[in-house]
């Protein structure tokens, strides 16, 4: 039986320079990966990831 990925969507996030971002994280059993989205216009676009891995 394979576990499901937990999800973590995080908003009301500024940049240092005060523009909105969103930090989408994923929880799988041997890896987190980080999202990063700003948003431009009507849009969110995503302009960083981040994979951090179990050894």
């Amino acid at each position: 039986m394979s576990q499901q990925p937990e999800l973590s969507i995080e908003h009301g996030l500024t940049t240092r320079n005060g523009k909105p971002i969103r930090l989408m994280t994923i929880y799988e059993p041997r890896k987190t990966t980080e999202l990063f989205f700003q948003q431009f216009g009507n849009t969110w676009v995503q302009y960083k990831r981040v994979v951090l891995t179990l050894h």
